[in-house]
């Protein structure tokens, strides 16, 4: 099989995704197919920095590009999600949070706070909108991570963009 050429597996029959290109740091399918298994996710990580935080301001852990009409491929309803895992260490209902920020227009990023007080990691994730809350061309974002609290230790072990076909538009 071709480089640029993948194979996905719906309960009925083979589909095929080809013409693949880079777009920077994450990889852009066009699907070919009208009849995939939905959702199909894809995954633009970002990295950002693991080690345990307690400021009680928000403050600059990972960056990331985004750029929506990238993945306006093909007709497909697209739906964007911001996802972090919090780890908190902490004694009672103290919370660590983290949101997305929008460096390119300095603002944060509508709904896209994401809280955590339970004492083992889990995934948080936030639906958004495009031109609502993410502007639909290139931006700079940052994710940034507070405590509410003093004496609260949160890591965050993951952040990523989620982007979701979920049908036809």
């Amino acid at each position: 099989m071709p480089n640029n050429v993948y194979s996905i597996y719906t309960l009925d029959k083979e589909k095929t995704i080809n013409n693949s290109e880079s777009l920077g740091n994450v990889k852009t399918t066009t699907i070919s197919n009208d009849s995939l298994l939905l959702p199909v996710h894809f995954y633009v990580p970002i990295q950002v920095d693991t080690k345990p935080f307690n400021s009680t301001s928000f403050q600059e852990i990972g960056t990331t590009e985004l750029n929506p009409k990238n993945y306006f491929r093909n007709n497909f309803g697209l739906e964007f999600a911001f996802e972090a895992i919090l780890d908190i260490k902490n004694n009672g209902e103290h919370s660590g949070e983290i949101i997305l920020f929008n460096i390119s227009e300095n603002k944060t990023i509508n709904n896209s706070l994401l809280c955590s007080k339970l004492k083992r990691p889990n995934l948080q994730s936030t639906i958004l909108k495009i031109n609502d809350d993410l502007p639909n061309d290139s931006q700079i974002y940052s994710v940034q991570m507070r405590v509410n609290s003093s004496g609260v230790t949160v890591k965050c072990k993951m952040a990523r963009i989620r982007i979701s076909i979920i049908g036809e538009n």
